[in-house]
């Protein structure tokens, strides 16, 4: 799996899997049950479990044969060798080769009838970005959240039986969006609006026929909740690249500070419900940029919380708000 890493969430010392989610799964050379079919009678066929195993990792194969088709003691067969350890068995546990690797499985009974197929393990990247706020130097893939628009991406390594790369040109793709079909012609690509409860159930299937190859996996897209953080803003140099850590500040006459949202929608401020506070009390923000406050020591100084909070009035699931301590 990989991950990419909020600039952000680092900074608060927080380790959240945001940006690129990797599905692996079994690709068919096949239908998906391999069978030996004898006139006039049902089919044997293997049933794997799970359909779509990982690379390298642990799945089970087992005889569907409800006629009668296979008979006598059945022997297995991996890649042509003989196991003898798992004669007469009606299934057998096997570990996936690795990606783009051909395993080709076979049961012999002993009235001749064979059963084959071949399996060759495949993966798709499927990379999630949220059309949602950051600073302008935040690196990583935005994390969606609640209410926002998405993208999906689909990076695939499909093989043909064989173990051969497929061109991405040769796959067409199909989406299934909370039980609808979403028509995109076939794209990997996706754009998506997610609603005030939560992540979708998406179908993804990949296939190839000019291939035999064939591909599904079911996923929702991970969203984050709303968050701010607050960092300084120099006018001679700009915003600082480092939040406030733990929310506490020392300043000596006058500090600017400018409160960034992760995860709400990169519309929000057309709509919003925003502003800051001191100790509680709401005060009148009568800067250009609304996000920035300039704050300067009065009196003999002492110690305040400061506060601001965001909310999409448009998505009301869409709320922020964070304090920090300053001390001039």
């Amino acid at each position: 799996m990989k991950n990419i890493l909020p600039f952000k969430k680092l900074q608060l010392g927080v380790f959240v899997v945001c940006g690129a989610f990797l599905f692996s799964g079994l690709l068919w050379s096949t239908p998906s049950h391999a069978q030996f079919e004898v006139p006039g009678s049902a089919p044997a066929q293997f049933e794997i479990d799970p359909r779509y195993p990982f690379p390298e990792r642990p799945f089970t194969v087992r005889i569907g044969d409800y006629s009668g088709t296979i008979s006598g003691a059945v022997s297995w067969y991996i890649d042509g060798i003989l196991l003898e350890s798992e004669k007469n068995k009606p299934s057998i546990s096997l570990v996936a080769p690795r990606t783009g690797t051909p395993m080709h499985i076979e049961a012999r009974g002993d009235n001749g009838v064979r059963i084959k197929t071949t399996v060759v393990p495949s993966e798709l990247d499927i990379i999630t970005e949220g059309k949602t706020l950051a600073p302008y130097f935040y690196k990583g893939r935005h994390t969606p959240g609640i209410g926002t628009d998405v993208r999906i991406t689909v990076i695939p390594q499909l093989y043909d039986k064989k173990g051969k790369k497929i061109p991405t040109s040769k796959i067409t793709y199909s989406w299934n969006v909370d039980n609808a079909v979403v028509e995109n012609g076939g794209k990997p690509i996706l754009e998506l609006s997610l609603s005030n409860l939560g992540s979708p159930l998406i179908l993804l299937s990949a296939s190839a026929p000019e291939y035999e190859t064939f591909f599904e996996t079911v996923f929702t897209v991970p969203t984050q909740e709303p968050s701010l953080a607050f960092y300084i803003h120099n006018p001679l140099t700009g915003l600082s690249r480092n939040a406030l850590q733990e929310s506490y500040l020392r300043a000596v006459d006058e500090v600017s500070v400018r409160a960034e949202p992760y995860s709400i929608g990169e519309n929000v401020y057309r709509n919003a419900q925003y502003g800051w506070s001191i100790n509680g009390t709401r005060i009148e923000n009568t800067g250009a940029v609304p996000q920035n406050i300039t704050l300067r020591k009065q009196g003999g100084g002492g110690v305040s919380d400061i506060s601001f909070s965001v909310r999409n009035l448009s998505a009301l699931a869409q709320y922020a708000q964070g304090l920090f301590r300053l001390e001039f």
